[in-house]
């Protein structure tokens, strides 16, 4: 049966997608390089991200009947093969991280007896699974997941408002030039950069594709706009003093939610944003290489190609264990680097494509 797959429920997938690094990593080391700037560093992020946003879109219009693996295929020839093999890797790696970081929170603030890799077990085994299902039962998900997290998000905000306190953002300027642009790039990067793995789907594939563009800036807006609220509303209730104290600061605002007497732990019920962020997010990364390991060794077997997706959740469960040690706020700045290379790596493959493109187009045209 031929897939049914729409602008929306394709861009739909932005939300978790750069959800669930800002919530699992990012967000705690922007605080801590720009504490009360963050707020300028945000802004500043936003503005740098739509630069990556106009790579992204370009390229995923790019030779629009192709998969993703068989357009570096188309430019780059048989150089085209370790490339996919390094965005197999560099997934695995993200995935991996996004993964283990929930895990880690799950463990350490409900189920303290409880070791990360059961749970993580747990993680992969779900994300595995809707992967293997493919592109139209993931949108499907994701779709959902956007109305449950926006949801979610407006109740959150509307019972924390009376706590924030404007005196808390002041002073504005609390650290140098340079800290704010950093944090104003790793925001960048986190934000924006995920947004790659809409390569799950050749874009001749989408029904109503004229309208892609239009729908991915509405919910790329959106998703800032909730990030931004989000750190915002955190640091008018905490203060920067006790955030850069706290390993979940985003959770631990969610504590001052009063909505009854008889209704406790309503905290409960927001950090269900980044569960699904997560959920959504990788199971887009595990599809992604999938496809890729499909394309690149021509592996025609839904069999085979499920099998060899769960020797990879098998894997993800194993690989964070050794290459994290047991400290939270070590692993949460340690996350950093790693994520930050694979993504960086994404975006200048893809400019290095468009350039080619170009130059190959043009050269057809001159002859």
């Amino acid at each position: 049966m031929k897939e049914q797959i729409n602008s929306f429920s394709v861009t739909s997938l932005l939300l978790a997608l750069s959800g669930s690094t800002y919530w699992g990593i990012s967000s705690s080391y922007i605080i801590f390089k720009a504490n009360t700037s963050v707020v300028i560093s945000l802004i500043l992020g936003f503005l740098l991200s739509l630069l990556y946003c106009y790579i992204l879109l370009k390229f995923f219009s790019t030779l629009p009947e192709e998969s993703f693996a068989n357009k570096l295929k188309k430019l780059y020839g048989k150089f085209s093969i370790p490339l996919n093999i390094l965005f197999i890797i560099t997934t695995f790696l993200l995935s991996s991280t996004l993964n283990y970081r929930l895990a880690k929170f799950l463990s350490s603030q409900y189920l303290i007896d409880t070791p990360p890799i059961y749970l993580n077990t747990f993680i992969i085994f779900l994300i595995t699974y809707i992967a293997t299902k493919k592109t139209e039962t993931l949108t499907r998900v994701s779709v959902m997941s956007f109305y449950i997290c926006l949801i979610v998000f407006v109740l959150d905000t509307l019972a924390l408002l009376p706590e924030i306190s404007l005196i808390r953002l002041l002073p504005i300027l609390t650290v140098p030039e340079g800290n704010i642009l950093l944090s104003a790039f790793i925001f960048s990067v986190f934000f924006s950069l995920p947004c790659f793995y809409i390569n799950i789907v050749n874009k001749n594939k989408i029904v109503n594709k004229e309208k892609f563009n239009k729908s991915f800036m509405k919910v790329y807006f959106i998703s800032f706009l909730i990030h931004f609220i989000i750190m915002f509303s955190t640091i008018g209730i905490l203060g920067i003093d006790l955030m850069n104290l706290l390993s979940y600061p985003l959770y631990s605002v969610l504590k001052r939610i009063n909505v009854s007497s008889f209704i406790i732990s309503i905290e409960n019920v927001g950090i269900i944003l980044w569960f699904l962020y997560v959920i959504v997010g990788t199971s887009a990364m595990f599809l992604f290489m999938i496809n890729q390991i499909k394309d690149t060794f021509k592996i025609k077997k839904e069999k085979t190609l499920n099998i060899i997706l769960y020797i990879i959740g098998l894997i993800a469960i194993i690989f964070p264990n050794i290459i994290f040690n047991k400290s939270l706020i070590n692993t949460s700045f340690k996350m950093v680097i790693m994520p930050t290379i694979c993504y960086l790596f994404s975006i200048i493959i893809c400019l290095i494509s468009l350039i080619i493109y170009k130059l190959k187009t043009k050269k057809i045209t001159s002859q």
